[in-house]
């Protein structure tokens, strides 16, 4: 019944709901609770630390495996 939401606190129901979490650009957070009262994290959170580092981290990985990168045309000559 509540597969994938998780328990957080609602603020207008004053208890613990399992709400839903929807990612909006620019690392923000939509939650929703069962109810339908929904809200957005602002703020420094740790949600929105690791979706920053998330996105700095695959990009730099994603370069690394990249056989057209400057650093392998260097050690194949």
């Amino acid at each position: 019944m509540n597969k994938g939401l998780k328990l957080r606190f609602c603020k207008e129901c004053n208890r613990k709901r399992f709400c839903s979490k929807v990612p909006i650009p620019g690392h923000n957070f939509r939650f929703t609770c069962i109810k339908g009262h929904s809200w957005i994290i602002e703020g420094v959170t740790l949600e929105r630390i690791s979706a920053a580092t998330e996105e700095i981290l695959i990009s730099k990985i994603k370069d690394i495996f990249n056989r057209d990168d400057v650093f392998y045309k260097h050690f194949k000559k």
